[in-house]
């Protein structure tokens, strides 16, 4: 929690040139492990476009999050990520939606995930995420992250979620 209020503060002296925003989200991982998880934090969102496709602008974003994944038979891991994102923008029946992608570095309290060696504690975090904007205020999103180390230990089990999440922008 300590980390998310750093995070917070180093985040909003960027207010004037961005959203800030805080996520909850929930979800498990994908597969057999039965491992429950929980994903929450802030975002800063860029208010300027970096670049136009027809009238859909992509835009950028970076994720601060805690996530707690929880398996009832194995020990329970804590991850702090860090994630920049890129959006798509365009309409979907009258809603701001977008589609994005992104790679951040997470720190996790463990490598093993079940019976997953992951090899490190410290990992790549990959995402893909489909959600839609209302109010300038709201999103609702659902993202698909896969934690790797690339090959860069010995071992690279890897392990990908699926959330659900609710942001809400200041």
């Amino acid at each position: 929690m300590k980390y998310l209020a750093i995070l917070l503060i180093m985040f909003s002296s960027f207010s004037s040139q961005a959203d800030i925003g805080v996520f909850v989200s929930g979800g498990q991982v994908t597969g057999k492990l039965a491992t429950q998880a929980s994903r929450h934090g802030i975002v800063w969102r860029s208010e300027t476009a970096i670049w136009h496709h027809k009238d859909n602008p992509i835009t950028w974003e970076v994720e601060a999050a805690y996530s707690h994944w929880n398996n009832q038979y194995f020990p329970a891991i804590d991850v702090i990520s860090i994630t920049p994102v890129f959006h798509y923008n365009f309409q979907l029946f009258n809603l701001d939606a977008y589609a994005g992608g992104g790679i951040g570095v997470a720190k996790l309290s463990g490598d093993q995930l079940s019976s997953r060696d992951l090899g490190s504690e410290l990992l790549f975090d990959d995402k893909l995420v489909f959600g839609v904007n209302w109010q300038q205020t709201h999103r609702l999103s659902i993202a698909w992250h896969h934690y790797s180390n690339a090959n860069l230990a010995s071992s690279n089990d890897g392990s990908s979620f699926i959330y659900a999440a609710y942001s809400f922008f200041f």
